[in-house]
């Protein structure tokens, strides 16, 4: 049998107690986990409010995203009792006309605030342009409503609320006071007859 001298065998009790490395220690809680990397998560949300034919109506709007320029921007529009009456989800990258394709998690903020600004042509729906008879759509105007739909809006001088949702168009909204229902009519493109 070996003998162990003894200041050994007091200096491997003296071990056995130490952990191993600091690193086998648990980590405090307030660093437990890591904060996600500069990119890794970008989100930006936004809320107005819209004063129209004598309602208040909110517009609320999200941004999310694994990076800035991969972040999804949601639209809501809800009536004076907070119903949402429409809503809508566009790619940012979709909507240059709204959104900087190079921004950051600031820029984001600051685009999806500007992003919800009413740019109606006017107040009503009646400032949008006639859809003539016999035609396919309104000049400079994409229509997603039929013609009735669309020249009732109209008609009835219906609040609209319009929004960019394209390189070059706004969407717009009509809100039905009296219903207390909204429809998206169309884009319109200013620019293209």
């Amino acid at each position: 049998m070996t003998k162990v001298p003894a200041f050994i065998a007091l200096l491997a009790l003296a071990a056995c107690g130490q952990p191993a490395s600091p690193t086998s220690e648990p980590a405090p809680a307030e660093h437990a986990a890591a904060p996600a990397a500069a990119g890794e998560s970008c989100q930006a949300q936004a809320t107005r409010t819209w004063n129209a034919g004598g309602a208040a109506y909110r517009v609320e709007a999200s941004a999310n995203g694994a990076t800035c320029q991969a972040a999804q921007a949601t639209l809501v529009l809800r009536a004076p009792d907070a119903r949402v009456l429409y809503t809508a989800s566009f790619p940012t990258a979709q909507i240059p006309l709204a959104f900087n394709p190079n921004g950051d998690e600031a820029t984001l903020n600051s685009d999806l605030n500007a992003w919800i600004d009413n740019v109606a042509p006017g107040a009503t729906a009646d400032a949008l342009p006639a859809w003539p008879t016999g035609a396919q759509r309104p000049p400079g105007f994409t229509a997603q409503t039929p013609r009735a739909t669309y020249e009732n809006a109209r008609a009835t001088r219906q609040p609209i609320y319009c929004f960019p949702d394209g390189g070059e168009s706004n969407a717009c909204v009509a809100v039905d006071s009296a219903g207390g229902t909204a429809v998206l009519l169309g884009s319109i493109t200013p620019e293209r007859p």
